[in-house]
């Protein structure tokens, strides 16, 4: 029985040996995808005229995190969610850096007499436009809904011995 313990912790180090590199490379590979995704949004008329485009990411964890911190009113101890500010704030966030622009520009804010670009977002886009905007956030952040599976992952049974 000695003989087997050793085997086991022998395999165990062998393999931890050979996998640590590929799992290296495939973290990296996952935050490379992660950190280079991207989707278009485009804002249409009813015609079909393209009126508004801008592109969102994915969002971590901490950006859902500061997204609640950033919307939520506390008073007298009790937090309340502002979910209308929380959509807002949460296309804001994931909006890509380069087109950040469309909705913090100093002329916009002024034009909204607002210093939150989250109130462009909110006053502009209608309401079903906002949850189909935060639903794509949502996907692309590995997000989906109830009885759908990720694109990205697959999960497979394992049985042990």
């Amino acid at each position: 029985m000695a003989n087997t313990v050793e085997e086991n912790n022998k395999n165990r180090e062998e393999t931890i040996k050979t996998v640590t590199p590929n799992a290296i490379e495939g973290l990296r590979r996952v935050k490379a995808q992660k950190d280079n995704t991207s989707q278009r949004i485009n804002i249409k008329d009813r015609e079909g005229n393209i009126l508004l485009t801008f592109r969102i990411r994915p969002l971590s964890d901490r950006d859902y995190e500061k997204i609640t911190k950033n919307t939520s009113d506390k008073r007298k101890g009790v937090e309340v969610r502002n979910l209308t500010a929380e959509r807002g704030e949460e296309i804001y966030i994931a909006t890509v850096d380069e087109d950040k622009h469309i909705w913090d520009s100093p002329q916009i804010l002024a034009e909204y007499n607002t210093h939150f670009p989250r109130d462009v977002i909110e006053d502009s886009l209608a309401s079903g436009d906002k949850l189909a905007i935060v639903n794509a956030i949502d996907n692309l952040s590995g997000y989906t809904t109830p009885g759908e599976e990720s694109s990205t992952i697959d999960i497979e049974d394992e049985l042990k011995n």
